[in-house]
Order: structure tokens, then sequence, then C-alpha cells
């Protein structure tokens, strides 16, 4: 099937997510193997790592060749790690790390997915995380699609963004969310963005920024950036439980929106971090909130 520019929209993507993720999943195990890594681009893709010919490891970076470096040397490996212990469980010869085989896919659109999409549907046992993160099935063959969508990616990502901006907002403790991949946004009480996260389960994200400090960075950052507070752990994890209810009356004050994304959102997570830069992204530690609301 050929697709029309022009008709590869937000919208299309996200109704036709798995589509195009066959299609991307499908020119990446076909990919001829990478030899030598020192010759990979620094840019955004997806890897996958198989040992005679069994594909057992499958990620996503920002720079891929770093990524894949760093999975080729013992020390910092997350796939052969996990091989080792795996094997040792199972009694069987263990190989060398150079006995593994790596292939690479160059992604503008839709890494998360594409690795989300890898280990159920292939699938890669060696990847501890994510695994039913989405529904298992057929993989289509249709290179054209993938090509068409990567190339299309500013236009996408410009239709994302104004869908995103121009949803309704809610105060935080009315905000209706779903158990569905996707991104969100929390305003301060003057409607001032201060912080954009994505999640393959939005719902569950939510629910763990209502819960305690230790497990989400939302409350870390309010807490350390925006009211002043220090940890009591040596794992800067934890408040005081007095601070820890400061926290929550922050956030009774905040307003909320999310969307469901079932491909790109981390690409859009990316573009907005940039381009509006919410005071508790990482990526934006260095402006200055002496005149933000609760300091």
């Amino acid at each position: 099937m050929k697709y029309e520019d022009k008709g590869i929209d937000w919208q299309f993507c996200q109704d036709n997510s798995d589509l195009i993720l066959s299609s991307g999943i499908n020119q990446l195990i076909n990919s001829a193997e990478i030899r030598q890594l020192d010759h990979l681009n620094k840019i955004a893709g997806n890897y996958i790592i198989s040992l005679d010919n069994d594909y057992l490891y499958i990620g996503e970076a920002n720079n891929i060749r770093k990524r894949c470096k760093q999975q080729f040397k013992e020390n910092t490996s997350t796939f052969y790690k996990s091989y080792l212990k795996a094997n040792k469980k199972s009694n069987q010869r263990e190989c060398q790390i150079s006995d593994f085989k790596i292939k690479v896919l160059f992604t503008c659109l839709g890494r998360k997915e594409v690795e989300e999409f890898g280990i159920v549907n292939l699938p890669t046992r060696l990847n501890k995380f994510k695994k039913g993160k989405r529904a298992k099935v057929h993989i289509t063959i249709d290179e054209d699609l993938w090509n068409k969508v990567q190339s299309s990616k500013s236009r996408i990502l410009s239709q994302g963004e104004l869908i995103f901006l121009n949803n309704p907002l809610s105060l935080w403790k009315d905000a209706k969310t779903e158990s569905l991949p996707g991104l969100y946004c929390v305003l301060d009480e003057n409607d001032k963005m201060i912080y954009i996260g994505e999640s393959s389960n939005v719902n569950e994200r939510y629910i763990t920024h209502n819960g305690v400090t230790y497990f989400s960075a939302l409350r870390r950052h309010i807490g350390t950036d925006i009211l002043g507070f220090h940890f009591i752990d040596n794992k800067k994890r934890r408040f005081k439980d007095s601070d820890d209810d400061r926290i929550n009356s922050f956030l009774i004050a905040c307003k909320y929106t999310s969307i469901s994304i079932n491909f790109g959102r981390f690409e859009l997570e990316e573009i907005l971090i940039g381009k509006y830069n919410p005071i508790l992204n990482r990526k934006s530690r260095s402006k200055d909130i002496s005149s933000f609301a609760g300091v």
C-alpha cells in the first residue's frame, strides 16, 4: 500500500501506530549488522541485539552510538548482565559479549514505541521491563510507510503540539486520566507550565505523583527546586512528613492536562520541553526560579 505524504499526520500515526511500528521493526531486523560501532552517527535510534539469529534485547537512545558502545562493554552493558544472570540459572554455556550481533534503526519519530513494540512482538527475552505495554500483532512488511512517517516528523509533531496545548485543563485533584501511554503537563496556580512528563501508563504515573515522594520525580523537584526542602535520606528521595504535606498543598493548587499517544510521545515531550522550558524538567535547570509561585 502506498501513502500520500499529506495524509500522514498526527492522527494517522495515532490510529495506525501498530502498522507503522511493524514497518519499522521489519526494517530494523532486516538491516545490516553493525561491525564498527565507532562508525555510527550520534543521532536518535533503536538497536536490537541477537545471538545465533535469536533476538534477545531491543533498546532506544537519543545518541545511538553512545548507547551501543555502552552495551558492548561488560561493566556498562544492560543486556549482557541480564544474559549472564539468565544463563547462570539455566546452566548453559556462556558466550562472550563479542559473540553477540547488533543492528540499528535511525529513528526520528517513535523510538520508544519501537522498543515497546519489539519487546512484545519479536519477542526479546532479555528485556526486563515494558513487557505487555503494547498488544501483540501481526508484523506487516511495509518499509515505504516507515520512511514516509520519518520524513514527515516536523509536520506530525507540530500537529501533536497544537492538540496537546489545546487540550482542556482541570484542577490537579479533578484530573481524569486513562491507563494509556501519553503525555501530561502540570501548571502552577498562575497557569505557568512547570512540568511535562511522559509515561506508558498516564494514570499510573498520576497516582504515583499523588503518593509518597520517594517514587515521584515531580514531587522531589517541587520539594527541592520550588519549596526549598532538603532530603532526609542518603538516596535523596524522602522528605519530612510535614514537607510532603506542603507538596500536596502545592499540587492541589496546580492544573493538569494529558493526552493519550500511541506513537511519538518521547519526541513530542522533547520538543515541548525544549520550546517551553518547564522549570521542573531536568533540561531546564538553569532557568531562574526566584519569582516562581511558592518560593
